[in-house]
């Protein structure tokens, strides 16, 4: 029966499936035309505002995507209620049929109809990028499956708890508002520390809530039709999956030190307090004004050694304490990390400015007593991977680590643009520099290292080609600075990328045994 009732559902929904297939297919062709050097975060260039409305860019980088997946819920939502569960005058129950194949039936029909054409569009996508068979089968592959279980089996679930099309519809409505006032209800004020690096983690866990909750919804749904308890089973699961708290991130990260490709890599550094005021020189330093409102910053420079060349070293996590002589801790709360290149020799030696944020009240207290300071460190250890030279302007390369990446000047002639796509997830770690090395000149070092660390080799969110895109801009001509590189030199100038992996993932403790905090504070 399930090959009747598949034919049944297709003969009755093909044009539907057809039409938002057909959108998957435009929307990737459009994200294909993108190209390289178009990125989110320039979309506002691409404002149109003499109207205030998104120009094309924008659209195709964030409202199509989002109306194609709609397309896809309705559809669904449309598989589903051809044979609705509750009630007792389904045609169904009558004939009877076998709940499992009427279960397998409507699994078939979202594979078919509605993930296969996001599979194959992204397929196209990725192989018409000039892509190899394997790199781009993969990709699209491990989306096809997230979004199988993550999206499909969640919205599977839900219309089975009604009646008719117009009863989901509006059960969307109601979820939809009870998860915008979830939202409100449970964001805290200010905001509470937690590491993007380990979110992956608290996504992935909320995500399996989501996909059991979703297979017993289903079972108890097509076998048992107790749409009663489906309902209250689905009220727990969407508290459950909103109320339950962020992994805390030392738990998170300590998962990932289990993960790490290469431990113990990173047993060489260490993390030191330097107690020189002139590494602070660039800041002012000296006796804080703890005033009533705001906070004071304590800076302490801090230097890690040991750092191979070349790497790049990132303090993903830190939290610091300060304990008083009479024996009281106060925590100063979990704080952003640093970012140390070291690709040439001498860098990453020099001290770096670590910042305590405190409450007036507190610092008042404990300015000018002696205090221990302990700062517990989570740190990554980024190993070089790749590197590519190219020139300045039409540069092109393909590479199995960066993708496919090119260099142009961009439409205002103000700076270079090096762009990349690559198969799978957005994990970039890389570092960019335009130089002329006939005469010398080069350019400060741009690029970027935010990795999320997450172990699956595809992207979550979003195209199934991940996109980066680094600007790197001129120096002003009417500088007189022979060691930059000024429009001029762009005939013979050149981009150098280099791109680095995770190797290890690794903790350190600081411990200052005693240190006065007005000689370090300031606002």
């Amino acid at each position: 029966m399930i090959w009747h009732i598949f034919k049944k559902d297709w003969r009755l929904l093909w044009l539907s499936a057809v039409c938002w297939g057909a959108l998957h297919f435009v929307l990737h062709a459009a994200q294909l035309s993108l190209g390289r050097f178009y990125q989110a975060r320039f979309a506002l260039a691409a404002v149109d505002a003499s109207s205030f409305l998104p120009g094309r860019r924008v659209f195709l980088a964030t409202g199509l995507p989002m109306i194609a997946l709609l397309g896809s819920a309705l559809l669904i939502t449309a598989i589903v209620q051809q044979d609705a569960i509750p009630g007792l005058r389904q045609d169904w129950l009558v004939r009877p049929i076998r709940r499992r194949d009427l279960l397998l039936a409507k699994i078939a029909a979202v594979l078919v109809m509605v993930q296969a054409p996001i599979f194959l569009a992204e397929l196209m996508e990725a192989l018409a990028s000039g892509f190899p068979l394997s790199q781009s089968l993969s990709a699209a592959l491990g989306r096809a499956i997230f979004l199988f279980f993550a999206f499909s089996i969640p919205l599977l679930a839900f219309p089975s708890l009604t009646k008719n099309y117009m009863e989901a519809i509006a059960g969307v409505v109601v979820v939809t508002l009870g998860i915008s006032l979830l939202t409100m209800v449970t964001s805290p004020v200010g905001g509470v520390f937690d590491p993007i690096t380990v979110a992956w983690v608290t996504f992935a866990m909320r995500d399996a809530i989501l996909i059991a909750g979703a297979a017993i919804l289903l079972s108890i749904q097509y076998y048992w039709r107790k749409t009663l308890v489906s309902r209250w089973l689905t009220v727990g699961v969407g508290l459950l999956y909103w109320l339950i708290p962020p992994v805390p991130w030392q738990t998170a990260f300590a998962l990932e030190q289990r993960l790490s490709p290469n431990p113990g890599s990173g047993n060489p550094i260490a993390i030191n307090f330097v107690p020189d005021r002139s590494a602070l020189a660039d800041r002012q330093v000296g006796p804080g004004n703890a005033r009533s409102f705001g906070s004071v910053f304590v800076l302490l420079p801090i230097r890690a050694t040991g750092i191979p060349e070349p790497s790049v070293l990132l303090g993903d996590a830190s939290i610091a304490r300060l304990i008083t002589q009479d024996g009281q801790v106060h925590n100063a709360g979990g704080q952003g990390g640093f970012k140390i290149w070291k690709e040439q020799p001498g860098e990453g030696e020099a001290a770096f400015t670590y910042g305590i944020r405190l409450a007036p009240e507190l610092y008042r207290q404990v300015a000018d007593q002696p205090v221990r300071v302990e700062i517990d460190y989570s740190l990554t250890l980024m190993g070089f991977r790749e590197s590519q030279t190219l020139p300045a302007n039409g540069g092109d390369v393909r590479s199995a680590a960066m993708g496919w990446c090119g260099t142009t000047v961009d439409a205002d002639g103000l700076q270079i643009l090096f762009g990349c796509l690559r198969p799978g997830n957005t994990d970039w770690c890389m570092s960019v520099v335009l130089e002329d090395k006939a005469v010398g000149a080069k350019n400060h070092r741009g690029g970027e290292c935010r990795p999320n660390y997450s172990p699956f080799p595809f992207n979550f969110y979003g195209d199934v080609l991940a996109r980066a895109v680094f600007p790197m801009p001129f120096a002003d001509p009417s500088i007189a600075d022979s060691t930059l590189v000024t429009p001029a030199m762009l005939a013979q100038a050149t981009v150098t990328a280099r791109t680095y992996e995770v190797r290890d993932h690794f903790v350190r403790q600081l411990v200052i045994p005693q240190i006065r905090l007005r000689d370090w504070a300031t606002e």
